[in-house]
């Protein structure tokens, strides 16, 4: 199968996005066609300096402040959408998303971008922000995700998306959460 990995922007940008470097090489081991997409370093970079504050520790809070990414999305929308473009044109049938507290609002503004452009792909998201199950619905109720892995997506992933490979469809597992038509499971 082919999966995009998408860290979308949060604060802080002292190195890679690790998880998804973890996730990316268990998902290869699995024989998974895999591409890795870091949106915060990318809009971090396309920043002018003094337009990098946001970036900085002390000013984690301002990315869980609805009005503040609201904004922010507005200001950043021509870039985002490249992005979502970008992160489409590998033609993937399936795009993850890191979450970490913070990230959230744009991690659901980016899967609403990408499943406007094509319906098709599947969404999945995990991350530290799905520990808690209140996050889990949150992330239903606001974006088009269909699939939330709570817990070690390393280990989890991997056999998830294989058996979607399988059979065409998500199946249940420990600590997954799939959107259907009846509704979550």
């Amino acid at each position: 199968m082919k999966i995009a990995l998408v860290q979308a922007p949060v604060s802080a940008v002292e190195g890679p996005p690790l998880s998804l470097c973890q996730t990316a090489g268990c998902l290869s081991y699995a024989n998974h066609e895999v591409t890795v997409h870091d949106l915060n370093i990318r809009l971090w970079r396309a920043r002018p300096e003094e337009g990098r504050a946001p970036w900085l520790r002390e000013n984690l809070a301002l990315w869980s402040d609805p009005s503040w990414c609201a904004a922010r999305r507005e200001e950043w929308g021509p870039l985002l959408r490249r992005c979502a473009e970008e992160v489409l044109a590998g033609a993937p049938e399936a795009v993850g998303f890191s979450v970490a507290a913070g990230s959230q609002s744009f991690a659901y503004a980016l899967a609403a971008s990408l499943k406007r452009l094509e319906p098709g792909v599947a969404v999945l998201m995990s991350g530290a922000y799905f520990w808690d199950d209140a996050a889990v619905g949150e992330a239903f109720a606001q974006s088009p995700v269909d699939v939330v892995v709570s817990g070690p997506v390393e280990e989890v992933l991997p056999k998830l998306v294989g058996l979607f490979d399988a059979a065409r469809r998500w199946v249940t597992l420990p600590g997954v959460c799939i959107r259907q038509e009846q509704g979550l499971r």
